[in-house]
């Protein structure tokens, strides 16, 4: 996308989508008690995209500039898969742990 006065308004409508759907792709998740209590909410309020960048540069293979040139579509379709897989995860551990 081109930047200017015409294109903003389209960018920002495609962002608002993008947004929408992401989050109704992906796992639905909330912080437990700990979890606020240790401060991962309050980590990802304050960083935002940057944490998602550096969790993806953690979980994955590539590097922050390898990520930054990939399509809006395969990053989301990597941090959809991401998230449905850290909820087993946690539900496996949850399993686990009622042993």
């Amino acid at each position: 996308m081109y930047g200017g006065h015409g294109n903003r308004k389209f960018y920002i409508a495609e962002v608002g989508r993008i947004d929408r759907q992401h989050s109704e792709r992906v796992s639905k998740s909330t912080y437990s008690d700990e979890e606020i209590q240790a401060g991962f909410q309050n980590l990802s309020e304050a960083f935002g995209f940057y944490g998602t960048l550096l969790y993806m540069e953690k979980e994955t293979p590539f590097n922050r500039d390898q990520l930054l040139a990939w399509s809006v579509n395969k990053f989301n379709q990597n941090i959809v898969y991401l998230s449905h897989y850290q909820a087993a995860v946690k539900r496996y551990q949850d399993i686990k742990t009622k042993r």
